[in-house]
């Protein structure tokens, strides 16, 4: 029901597709550089760099998508 990648492809397809997502950035930033850029975050994804805990990202993300 979440995805949770650390592949810019895959946020890619799940914003696209509106598949609620959690990603892992790599050190070079790619998929927050690519997700400032072109405007992709929003409330169906979440950067696990900005969260503390993962599990509670992926559970809001879960109560989006059933709401």
């Amino acid at each position: 029901r979440v995805v949770v990648t650390d592949r810019l492809h895959a946020h890619i397809l799940c914003t696209l597709i509106g598949k609620p997502h959690l990603f892992y950035d790599n050190n070079y930033r790619k998929i927050s550089n690519f997700a400032t850029t072109w405007n992709t975050l929003s409330e169906i994804s979440i950067s696990a760099n900005s969260v503390d805990d993962p599990c509670e990202a992926v559970r809001s993300l879960l109560n989006i998508r059933e709401a």
